[in-house]
């Protein structure tokens, strides 16, 4: 997309205003595509291990992808235009090595429109309030549920008024929580389907089969009614008056899983003020021709929770469901991460002895 100039023409015609990266997004990139043959081949015979050579693959990316968005990033003051790196996988459940990778990536990129995603696991809410506290950009993701979603927030908060009260600037802060969609409602809709294999009265089997493909909205729903009431609290409102920005919500995984769903469910049923969506290209495309924007999230506010409540009393464990699915995106990752790092140590060596 950087070479053929899609990027910078979805930018200028599109106004897409970010972009964002994963370890399975760079998996796909690099080994689905010759485009970074020539790069690997280059660095091979300079004796880098397979993860500096991914650095350096990573990170060329990062930072042309910023230096196109810099002008959204500066007509915007500051607010938009950002390209999100993630910390390798294999530090989602450690603070400290979490803290001192992203300040590595930050040292990197050398950008200002660079935002560092760090897991928002329990272990990963002390990296967010350090790193927000230090100044930094931070993407918070891999979040499910609203109980997954308010401690990020409380986070961010805790790091901004840490800054306050130093007398630090906090008026150029920028943090998003990113919360992904689609694999929610595959996870809950397959219980449902187990749960529907068993002999049930025609009342509750109706009422299963009413909640399929229905959990991942009413979830974005809980999370924003969330996100209002902790960014227009008192203690924040003070930070507020300081210049401080709120952490606002980025919906992802926004591609139905479903070949039957409508390739825009998500991105129209989840627009509201001061959230960002993340859209594969499809969906984008699809979007453009014929999308509806209006800002759902605040329709039937009331029914999201009923959604929720009904699921529960149904017998399906969704908050069981919100913790296996961080837990098992967080080893997707680190599985795409191990198998790029085993392509590019056969490329390196295959290189290094040519």
């Amino acid at each position: 997309m950087i070479q053929s100039g899609e990027l910078k023409r979805i930018i200028d015609e599109d106004g897409i205003s970010g972009v964002t990266s994963n370890p399975t997004i760079f998996m796909k990139a690099i080994i689905g595509s010759r485009v970074y043959e020539d790069e690997i081949k280059r660095l091979a015979p300079q004796k880098m291990t397979a993860k500096q050579i991914y650095y350096s693959l990573t990170g060329s990316d990062i930072q042309t992808a910023a230096d196109l968005l810099l002008p959204t990033y500066k007509r915007s003051n500051g607010f938009d235009g950002f390209v999100s790196v993630e910390v390798l996988p294999e530090f989602a459940y450690n603070p400290e090595s979490t803290i001192m990778e992203a300040e590595r990536l930050f040292e990197q990129e050398n950008r200002d429109n660079v935002m560092v995603k760090i897991p928002g696991t329990p272990e990963g809410l002390e990296a967010i309030a350090e790193l927000t506290a230090r100044g930094r950009n931070v993407n918070a993701t891999l979040l499910f549920s609203a109980g997954q979603y308010e401690p990020v927030a409380r986070a961010y908060i805790s790091g901004v008024k840490r800054r306050f009260h130093e007398g630090l600037d906090v008026a150029n802060l920028v943090s998003v929580a990113s919360v992904y969609l689609s694999r929610t409602d595959v996870k809950v809709d397959r219980t449902i389907g187990r749960l529907l294999s068993h002999p049930l009265e025609n009342n509750r089997k109706r009422e299963l089969e009413g909640l399929r493909g229905k959990t991942a909205i009413a979830t974005a729903k809980a999370i924003y009614k969330k996100f209002k009431e902790l960014f227009s609290s008192d203690e924040w409102k003070e930070l507020e008056g300081a210049g401080a920005r709120p952490q606002r919500p980025l919906w992802a995984s926004m591609s139905p899983k479903e070949e039957s769903a409508d390739p825009l469910k998500y991105v129209e049923g989840v627009i509201g003020r001061m959230t960002i969506s993340t859209l594969p290209m499809g969906t984008l495309f699809s979007f453009r021709e014929r999308g509806c924007a209006r800002p759902t999230l605040e329709e039937d506010m009331d029914s999201a929770f009923e959604t929720l409540d009904r699921l529960r009393k149904a017998g399906v464990d969704i908050d069981k469901i919100y913790d296996q699915l961080q837990k098992e995106t967080v080893i997707m990752f680190e599985h795409s991460y191990d198998l790029l790092m085993e392509t590019i140590n056969e490329e390196r060596k295959r290189h290094s002895s040519a």
